[in-house]
């Protein structure tokens, strides 16, 4: 009962071939993961050079071990994700471009950039870079300059892709990051105009309020932004406004957006406490449960009125 193949063949050979059929080769998930990991330490070098291995490149840095795998749309959005997270929009920008001409390389239209891609893109804008010491890419633009994120918003429009909650509460933040609450109030405007303009076209009533209709995916999130925009800019009674009007249209505030007025509402001066009441009230309804953070914040208060008594 010997083996024909072991009886014929080098042994060095054969354990060759046997070590080959039992090796890993890394596929598109692997790929996907590794690079991952790389985007959620901001390390966009490392992230690329997998794509450029998975990519064939000749040429250019790239990563060991990564063999030629046709990448995906979510390989792209993860390379996004990981100049998002290092701050850098420069790098960002490259890669909607790369995944429009890897797509007219290959006819794959699922490689275009979607909604993920320019979500990501938009909440690129005005990050700080990790790294200080690292020269920017020019692209990467000013830290106080939104401009880019509303540029970007109408880019994905036109190419056909519908922003959603999270999107518009990106952009939002990014308004926030650049001390703009005016761009901030504006974003949350295009979007509730986005929601009028969706809903009217698939009803044939308009006897509703205009801004009466079925929220958009996440856009408690969006709201959030806005309220928390306000706050970080003193302008308390427009954040306790938006609380009060997002209810009215529909659109139930989380426990984050709850968290952000009342930080708001504790650091204004005085303190508006009947307004916090009606937070707390609204947190009791709607069962929301404070977190530790709100419960520290909202004893520390309460301590020091009590002294002041």
């Amino acid at each position: 009962g010997r083996n024909a193949t072991s009886s014929y063949m080098d042994p060095s050979m054969l354990h060759k071939l046997e070590m080959e059929e039992s090796a890993i080769v890394p596929d598109v998930i692997f790929c996907n993961t590794l690079m991952n990991a790389y985007a959620k330490m901001g390390d966009y070098r490392a992230a690329k050079a997998i794509l450029n291995s998975m990519l064939g490149a000749k040429g250019v840095f790239t990563h060991e071990g990564i063999p030629k795998v046709k990448p995906t749309a979510v390989t792209y959005n993860t390379l996004a994700d990981a100049c998002k997270v290092a701050g850098e929009l420069g790098a960002a920008l490259d890669v909607p471009e790369l995944m429009i001409s890897q797509s007219e390389a290959t006819g794959d239209k699922k490689l275009l950039p979607d909604l993920r891609t320019y979500t990501t893109l938009i909440s690129t804008v005005a990050r700080k870079s990790i790294d200080n010491q690292e020269t920017r890419d020019i692209r990467s633009g000013g830290e106080k300059d939104p401009d880019m994120a509303f540029a970007l918003l109408n880019r994905m429009k036109h190419e056909g892709i519908v922003p959603n909650g999270v999107t518009y509460s990106a952009l939002i933040d990014v308004c926030r990051r650049c001390n703009r609450v005016d761009m901030a109030l504006n974003g949350l405007r295009t979007m509730l105009k986005q929601k009028a303009k969706t809903n009217l076209a698939s009803e044939h009533t308009t006897a509703r309020p205009i801004y009466h209709h079925k929220p958009l995916q996440n856009e408690a999130g969006a709201w959030t932004a806005a309220i928390n925009a306000c706050g970080k800019a003193g302008r308390t009674d427009t954040a306790i406004r938006l609380f009060r009007t997002m209810q009215k249209v529909g659109v139930k505030p989380s426990s984050w957006t709850c968290a952000c007025l009342s930080d708001c509402l504790l650091k204004s001066t005085p303190i508006r406490i009947k307004e916090l009441e009606e937070v707390l009230q609204y947190m009791k309804g709607a069962g929301l449960v404070p977190s530790e953070v709100m419960y520290t914040s909202l004893m520390g208060v309460a301590l020091e009125l009590s002294q002041k008594e």
